[in-house]
């Protein structure tokens, strides 16, 4: 109605991914999710997150750029039948019974007096009015899925260690392109981002980016999300810190990752600041990486924990400390966070992002960043296991600013990195990452 002119969405492919990606078959989610619903009194639950949808019945898609999931609407029964509100043939083959908008509102009209749970965080305004025509009582509650989503099952989390095995590689061929091929010739910062997704995309499993590669050089590295445009971007025509935050989704699993690299041939260029800023802001993300906290611990306290280490240096970044990851959806995903903000206890089975920063505006950026996975580590206790495999630039550390148990994490993550990722690798690239995992 506020878009007139509005053309017609494309037709895109949509996907089911098989049990053994997704852990758990669509019909078990869907007849837990109707108990649920049952207990909760309510005779539909109207799910109105497309990620939420997709994720309920195993499907993915191909309707946005960087998001593999199929923007739908679905109208859960309590007794478990998962109606889609717009879809394809494929959900019709599938077993899925699909009502189209405009007819949403004379389906609904035979529940008149019926109770349907809804979350206003997603919920619009239009779908709230089509509800009220046909005479149903809305309940108002956050979605149960979010939740459920965000813990991960055995087989989800066996799938987000091989997609980071995956991307390690891809990211190896490309740092070693970038020291040798790229540095031989003038590059723009949208060079290095196209370059990037070609050396993940030779991956037969790649699906698509999970968001546009920053790769922000000089002081476009402290725009905290930039993104470079071909012809308007900077070229890298010196020596300097060159930040490439980047991710993907692989048909089992996603990624997420951001390295500081030092970009050039002397190293004695880069200003003594930058490599004590870089150090500190490794040292915070270690502390948060080894962390070990009870259950029940919220979002809020780990953010401190990580910042602590910059705060002793009267240092601090302006963003998140972490968000939470989908499996193969959204790659911030809800509802936990590692933020000051976040007052949710971080659960056994989430995946979140571990990213401290520095930024000097007019100067550049620094952030280090990898993919967490919170697990039981002891009853009552949890902690985090590293998912990305990829070591970081230790040209930009100085050791004696490290505590000994960080240089110890450092190095054995370094080892952990080198014994997954070399037998994979050509002899030459080997030997390459056997230098850039060298113990401190």
């Amino acid at each position: 109605e506020v878009w007139q002119t509005r053309p017609c969405s494309d037709a895109t492919d949509i996907f089911i991914l098989d049990e053994d990606i997704t852990g758990q078959s669509a019909s078990q989610k869907q007849a837990e999710a109707a108990e649920e619903l049952h207990h909760a009194g309510c005779r539909f639950s109207l799910i109105t997150a497309p990620d939420c949808v997709n994720w309920l019945a195993n499907i993915r898609g191909r309707d946005l750029y960087y998001t593999p999931f199929h923007l739908c609407f679905g109208l859960l029964g309590d007794d478990g039948e998962l109606i889609f509100i717009g879809g394809g043939s494929v959900l019709q083959e599938a077993g899925y019974s699909i009502v189209e908008f405009d007819a949403v509102a004379d389906y609904l009209a035979g529940f008149a007096g019926a109770k349907i749970a809804c979350d206003p965080a997603s919920l619009p305004v239009a779908m709230q009015a089509i509800i009220a025509q046909a005479g149903l009582e809305i309940v108002l509650r956050q979605e149960p899925l979010l939740a459920r989503k965000a813990r991960k099952n055995e087989q989800e989390i066996t799938g987000f260690r091989e997609a980071h095995l995956r991307d390690g590689l891809a990211l190896c061929r490309f740092w070693h392109w970038l020291e040798n091929t790229g540095a031989a010739a003038p590059l723009s910062e949208a060079d290095i981002a196209e370059k990037l997704t070609n050396f993940r995309a030779e991956d037969d499993s790649y699906i698509c980016d999970s968001f546009a590669t920053i790769a922000g050089f000089g002081d476009n590295g402290a725009i905290v999300h930039y993104r470079a445009i071909k012809g308007h971007d900077k070229v890298l025509d010196t020596d300097g810190v060159l930040l490439v935050d980047s991710g993907a989704h692989y048909q089992m699993g996603t990624t997420d990752i951001t390295r500081t690299f030092f970009y050039g041939r002397d190293t004695a260029s880069l200003p003594e600041a930058a490599i004590a800023q870089a150090s500190y802001v490794l040292a915070a993300h270690i502390e948060l990486a080894r962390a070990r906290f009870p259950q029940g611990t919220t979002g809020g306290q780990l953010d401190a924990i990580c910042r602590a280490p910059l705060w002793a240096q009267s240092l601090d970044f302006g963003h998140g400390t972490g968000h939470g990851v989908g499996h193969i959806l959204s790659v911030h995903e809800g509802p936990v966070s590692i933020s000051r903000r976040c007052q949710l206890p971080v659960e056994a089975g989430m995946v979140l992002s571990n990213e401290p920063g520095y930024y000097v505006e007019g100067g550049y950026g620094i952030r280090h960043e990898n993919l967490v996975l919170a697990a039981e580590q002891t009853k009552g206790y949890l902690a985090f296991e590293t998912l990305t495999c990829f070591p970081f630039d230790t040209n930009l550390l100085a050791a004696e600013l490290l505590s000994a148990e960080q240089k110890s994490w450092l190095n054995s993550y370094h080892s952990w990195v080198f014994s997954h990722l070399s037998p994979h690798l050509e002899p030459e690239l080997a030997d390459w990452l056997k230098v850039k995992c060298a113990a401190l």
